[in-house]
């Protein structure tokens, strides 16, 4: 049966490789690449690798699949082939899955075996047009291995009209501050596997720009033609990537394209040609798009926790999707069949969907009509640069990076100060997010805070509302969010390793060597009288009720959103701990902080109400100027550097 998709006025094109990555992430979860019966053993170039004898290999996965739903959807491709050269003896079919599928189908017509001759076998398998009912959303493949296999390469290629192709000219922009095990990682993987390629058209079309905040790399050792190390005043992410936006723009040939990428991340090479080839032949209503690339759990590589996000009426930032485990088969299908519920009132996600800056491309033509983003140095500079006009956005299986998971790296000089004060900023900048009620936002941060007996850090977030209400001549004034950003990171709460307060946790009756993570983040229940009870009296910091219970110490989880009202309540002392850093705090209830804080909170409701109307007009002329190239240049001392050259 010819199943060929080839028609005349079209052209071919490579759009993805099957890769079997040499990576500490392919040894943690090797079927995020291919399932098998039998040992495979990449090549460092990704592309070729050995399959034994015996095995049965299935490649419908996260990275090798052909993602055939989003292809169509996004893309003039009119019909797919899969290329491959494989020395030895082999049978191969591909698979296929549709939305409800647990398990990959063979698709009939397409199973071929090549025996013989000691020789390179090579191969076109073409994809059949679709007859069942049900839409399909993955094709993959499986082999069959009847000797042992070398595989040259193995491609996705597909038909489209003739002349469709488009002229891309990727760049890739990271910022870094003192993170050199990270990037010096990313650039050799970038020169090696992108630049390097010998077989991938991106090669010679792609440049990689280094916002180096810290000043620490070695610009002589690191940099070619194509990657270049920019020095950068510490503006933080949003400075660093403000840099890369210009330096994008100014590169020659100029980019059409500009991935912003995270420094502190593991990246999949395939990812960035993944990229480019979907910009190539993506149909004109997509050609705005962002293109989204997934995070993934640098602990557990199986685990995507995000690829798009929305802020909720409640101001906080939500995945769009579920957290799902790319391990399992349909895990990997229902990430491309999966649709956000637009009719859930709790989700104003297509008026409020970002797209965050770990990995995101943005059309330079985007660029260019948006401007530049708002110099908040970190938290909310990508979701309001997405929520100034919600963008498309275009997800797919195999682009992606790995990042450190949140809970690890919590703290609260970003999620209490910069997430205060810079939520208020984006909303009267841009009117980003106008769904969300920051001031419900805030007082939820701040009694948080109050309930867990941490009134440092509910001053904190009153730090970042207090810096908001001084208006843009100060928060946007050159210096300051760096200035701010570090002397928060004085003035935030401190842990201390358990094994030195070790003592003190004794004399309370804690042995944290004897703790499990049940013990720290488990809750009791509790009834709606008692929840009315503790909400009243804010676990017995205000009302002169009897309350505490003189002497219970609570044992709770330090993180930002965890309360475990059951175990705290009536409790005087509190002992929160920090399980994944092995850090730990001893808090006591104190009335009179409490007090002192609740003044200062409603004291700074009343001057927002007054100044409300005058700060939404002096941000939004702020904004208007900010977002220009000429500030940014200004801001970054780049117009400084022009006038010495």
């Amino acid at each position: 049966m010819n199943w060929s998709h080839k028609v005349p006025n079209t052209e071919t094109v490579k759009i993805a490789n099957v890769t079997i990555e040499k990576s500490n992430e392919y040894t943690g979860q090797p079927s995020l690449w291919v399932r098998g019966t039998n040992v495979v053993e990449p090549d460092a170039n990704g592309t070729s690798f050995v399959l034994r004898e015996g095995g049965t290999y299935d490649f419908t996965t996260f990275f090798n699949a052909l993602s055939e739903h989003k292809w169509n959807e996004y893309t003039v491709a009119m019909g797919y082939t899969l290329h491959g050269s494989i020395d030895g003896d082999f049978d191969i079919r591909l698979t296929s899955a549709d939305s409800f599928s647990y398990f990959p189908s063979d698709i009939d017509g397409t199973e071929k075996s090549f025996r013989g001759d000691n020789g390179t076998h090579e191969f076109d398998i073409n994809v059949p047009a679709q007859i069942d009912a049900t839409e399909r959303i993955l094709v993959g493949f499986s082999i069959d291995a009847k000797t042992d296999l070398i595989v040259h390469n193995i491609e996705w290629r597909a038909n489209v009209p003739a002349g469709s192709i488009r002229h891309v000219e990727l760049a890739i922009g990271t910022t870094t501050f003192k993170k050199e095990k990270f990037i010096t990682r990313n650039i050799d993987i970038v020169k090696k596997r992108v630049l390097g390629s010998k077989v991938d058209d991106i090669a010679t079309h792609f440049t990689m720009h280094i916002a180096d905040n810290g000043r620490t790399l070695d610009a002589k050792g690191l940099e070619t033609d194509r990657v270049k190390i920019h020095p950068n005043p510490n503006a933080g992410g949003a400075g660093g990537f403000a840099r890369n936006m210009i330096e994008a723009m100014r590169q020659n040939p100029k980019a059409t394209h500009v991935i912003l990428m995270d420094d502190d991340v593991n990246l999949s090479p395939e990812s960035i040609i993944r990229t480019y080839n979907l910009l190539r032949i993506v149909k004109d209503e997509w050609k705005s798009a962002f293109v989204s690339g997934a995070m993934l759990n640098m602990d557990e590589p199986e685990i995507r926790v995000e690829d798009t996000g929305y802020m909720n009426n409640e101001g906080f930032c939500c995945p769009s999707k579920p957290s799902m485990r790319m391990c399992a088969f349909h895990d990997v299908v229902d990430s491309e069949a999966f649709s956000v519920n637009n009719d859930d009132p709790r989700i104003p996600a297509m008026k409020q969907r970002y797209q965050a800056w770990w990995y995101c491309c943005i059309p330079m033509t985007e660029i260019e009509r948006r401007g530049m983003p708002l110099p908040l140095f970190v938290r909310f500079d990508d979701v309001e640069y997405s929520l100034r006009d919600v963008p498309k956005i275009m997800t797919m299986n195999g682009i992606c990076v790995w990042h450190s998971p949140f809970y690890m790296r919590y703290d609260a000089a970003v999620e209490r100060y910069q997430v205060c004060r810079n939520a208020f900023i984006i909303q009267h900048s841009s009117d980003s997010a106008p769904e969300s009620d920051f001031l419900k936002c805030l007082e939820r941060q701040v009694m948080l805070e109050l309930k867990r007996f941490n009134y440092t850090n509910a001053n904190l977030a009153l730090d970042g509302f207090e810096d908001f209400l001084k208006g843009p001549e100060t928060t946007f004034a050159p210096g300051f969010a760096e200035k701010r950003f570090m002397e928060t990171h004085k003035t935030k709460e401190s842990l201390y390793d358990l094994q030195d307060i070790a003592n003190d946790l004794l004399k309370l009756g804690i042995d944290w060597t004897k703790l499990n993570m049940d013990s720290v983040v488990n809750d009791l229940p509790r009834s709606i009288t008692q929840r009315a009870i503790d909400f009243a009296t804010c676990n017995g910091q205000r009302l002169p009720l009897p309350y505490t219970q003189n002497g219970k110490v609570a044992i709770m989880a330090d993180n930002g959103g965890a309360y475990q009202g059951g175990i705290i309540r009536k409790a005087d002392t509190i002992v929160a701990i920090d399980v994944q850093n092995r850090k730990g705090i001893i808090r006591h209830k104190d009335k009179a902080k409490f007090n002192e804080v609740m003044r200062r909170y409603k004291n700074d409701l009343n001057e927002y109400k007054k100044k409300r109307d005058s700060l939404d007009k002096a941000y939004k002329a702020a904004f208007k100027h900010m977002t220009t190239v000429e500030a940014w240049e200004e801001y970054l001392g780049m117009s400084d550097d022009k006038k010495n050259a």
